[in-house]
């Protein structure tokens, strides 16, 4: 009883809540090196911590970034020998939207070497103030593939029982696949000719994930044919006052490496009554407090298909997108869908 009472009066006596825990130098690194590109970014940032909470730190760029570090990468060969160590470039050319955290000194971190098959690519922060520790993460290179089905020279034919197959085989170090679609077309007005805009609808047909990263496992996905012009109409908007002309479809499977693939994952919104959910990140070193992910992506495309006349016939005149009017040209006229009637644009 006497134990019980003495924790009474302590309690008591300290109602003091210490909301802020002991300062940790927090790094959070974003970057994915692209093997399809010329020019890869890397972004580092910092946490911090101070007594007025998130605005205390906001509007200061020393709050929000490393004021000098030394940001490289080294290249790493199949025999696990380092090839060349390349700094990486300060870049300030990138604009910000305005919001709540300053834009001012905002700058990133660019990477121009060719990327290899097979590599592995280490980046390593050396921060420029004193008592902090470098972080390091280090991520393989996801090899090239290719796209199997459909074949890049034949048109895309949306059929009612089959839809459009799209096949490839997994790569070496990818684990993740994204397959999406894209149809280009323009929008011309209907009182002025010379007014036309470019544009174009993304479809995410559906994502895949590998069983090894060794590759050669071969994957089948559907782009079916209602659910495909279903999307079509209900993310395009119906104009009256435009008329609207197909250009073209991209097909693109983009694989992501092993930690990539385990971060998307991770960050991904809970489904289940389970909300919490495990931190992951692949940056290391420093207090081992820190956020972010450094991986890899590749990608295969066949670009520019055409629709065979069917699905282009059904882009026109099916029930699902009449009311998108899209044109079709018979003879010298231009024929689209309104109402469900055909009227002709010359």
């Amino acid at each position: 009883m006497a134990f019980l009472a003495f924790t009474i009066i302590a309690i008591s006596c300290n109602q003091e809540l210490i909301i802020n825990a002991p300062w940790k130098d927090v790094s959070a690194i974003y970057g994915i090196l692209d093997r399809t590109v010329d020019t890869n970014y890397v972004r580092i940032h910092r946490g911090y911590l101070g007594d007025e909470g998130i605005t205390g730190g906001n509007q200061d760029p020393d709050s929000l970034y490393y004021i000098t570090p030394d940001v490289k990468i080294e290249i790493i060969k199949e025999n696990g020998q380092t090839s060349e160590t390349v700094d990486l470039i300060r870049d300030e050319s990138k604009d910000l939207d305005s919001g709540f955290f300053i834009t001012g000194d905002y700058h990133t971190y660019r990477f121009d070497k060719t990327l290899v098959d097979n590599y592995q690519y280490k980046l390593i922060v050396d921060k420029s103030e004193d008592a902090l520790n470098q972080v390091y993460a280090t991520t393989p290179m996801v090899d090239d593939f290719k796209i199997d089905k459909p074949n890049a020279n034949r048109s895309l034919a949306y059929t009612f029982r089959n839809g459009v197959e799209v096949g490839w085989e997994s790569t070496t170090n990818g684990r993740l696949y994204e397959v999406t679609t894209r149809l280009h077309y323009s929008e011309m007005s209907l009182t002025d000719k010379s007014d036309v805009v470019e544009k174009y609808v993304d479809y995410n047909v559906t994502t895949k994930l590998a069983n090894s990263l060794s590759g050669g496992q071969t994957f089948l996905a559907t782009i079916g044919y209602d659910g495909y012009y279903r999307f079509l109409a209900n993310n395009i908007n119906i104009d009256q006052d435009v008329i609207r002309f197909y250009v073209g479809t991209d097909i693109t499977i983009v694989a992501a490496a092993d930690d990539f693939a385990t971060y998307m994952s991770v960050s991904a919104p809970a489904t289940t009554v389970v909300q919490d959910k495990p931190h992951f990140t692949n940056i290391m070193g420093g207090d081992d407090a820190n956020a972010g992910i450094f991986s890899s992506t590749n990608k295969a495309e066949n670009l520019a298909m055409k629709l065979a006349d069917d699905s282009m016939d059904s882009l026109v005149r099916s029930m699902l997108t009449c009311d998108l009017q899209f044109a079709d040209r018979i003879g010298q006229d231009t024929v689209y869908c309104q109402g469900g009637q055909y009227p002709k644009y010359k």
